[in-house]
């Protein structure tokens, strides 16, 4: 089954590719992103659909979403600015997000300390070190970053443990997504991508294959309660094919000069949309621009 869903993933994503280069000839596809205003209490965001989710290894992996995800935020609003006007503006929506759920965290006494080194190498690197690096590493990571935003929602192994802030994040991600790439794959260059390509490896395998091991970490007694395997197994189902999936995301999209899949964005634009409507997540549109995807 695992290999099953990864294959059709990988299918998709790679005919798709190879339409897109025989059509390259076109000129253009329109994409329109649009700025919301969430009308939904703020508290729901940062709160789990339903009733409470027991997975405690998605629960951290949602601890360092809500940390992290701010910095890349800034990391677009700087270096797309006003290429894309309402990306920027979308991202900068998003970091006032991620920043509400982080005084949340620490009100409830959790302030991620455990994560303090990735959160600093990750401002050093995408926002301290210059121009060309900052650009570079950022592409890789907007180029592959649906995969980690769509597949565990999508899949039903993690999903209940996913809030309304990465669904609401996650949809707006996927409409802007290959709009980023393309306006950072104009500042930077095949050869710099492909050096650079093992740091957001490092970065990825970091980001969704450890948070179950700084779980137990924290709390070995989950290794004597055998339900701790099945959250464990769910949790490596959803965000190993996640993995796996931005390594190819990363090659296609940012190494290679290709276009995004418009057949898994359709399908992709159609699962946020309904989740957003299943949960109640309430907003207003306040502008609409359309851009062209070359």
């Amino acid at each position: 089954m695992l290999f099953f869903i990864l294959s059709l993933l990988v299918g998709v994503v790679l005919s798709d590719v190879v339409i897109s280069k025989a059509l390259s000839s076109r000129s253009s596809i329109p994409r329109v992103l649009s700025l919301r205003e969430i009308t939904s209490p703020p508290s729901s965001m940062v709160t789990l659909p339903g009733k409470e989710h027991k997975n405690p290894f998605t629960a951290e992996f949602v601890v360092l979403f809500e940390y992290i995800s701010n910095i890349l935020d800034y990391a677009v609003m700087k270096y797309v600015a006003d290429d894309v006007r309402i990306l920027s503006k979308q991202e900068g929506k998003h970091a006032v997000l991620h920043i509400a759920a982080m005084k949340q965290r620490k009100s409830d006494g959790e302030p991620a300390t455990r994560w303090k080194w990735l959160l600093f190498l990750s401002d050093l690197l995408m926002l301290r070190c210059g121009r060309a690096l900052g650009v570079v590493l950022v592409t890789h990571i907007e180029a592959a970053a649906w995969a980690w935003f769509f597949i565990p929602l999508y899949l039903p192994c993690v999903n209940a443990g996913l809030p309304n802030l990465f669904v609401f994040h996650g949809m707006e991600e996927v409409e802007h997504g290959a709009l980023t790439v393309q306006s950072l794959r104009k500042q930077t260059n095949p050869v710099f991508s492909l050096i650079t390509f093992p740091i957001v490896v490092i970065v990825h395998f970091v980001l969704l294959l450890c948070p179950p091991i700084a779980t137990i970490i924290l709390h070995p007694q989950l290794l004597l309660k055998p339900k701790s395997y099945l959250d464990l197994l769910n949790y490596y189902i959803a965000f190993g094919i996640s993995f796996v999936t931005t390594f190819i995301a990363q090659i296609v999209y940012c190494v290679l000069p290709f276009h995004e899949s418009q057949t898994l964005y359709n399908i992709m634009h159609q699962v946020f949309h309904k989740e957003i409507k299943v949960r109640g997540i309430q907003f207003n549109i306040v502008e609409n621009e359309t851009y062209k995807l070359y």
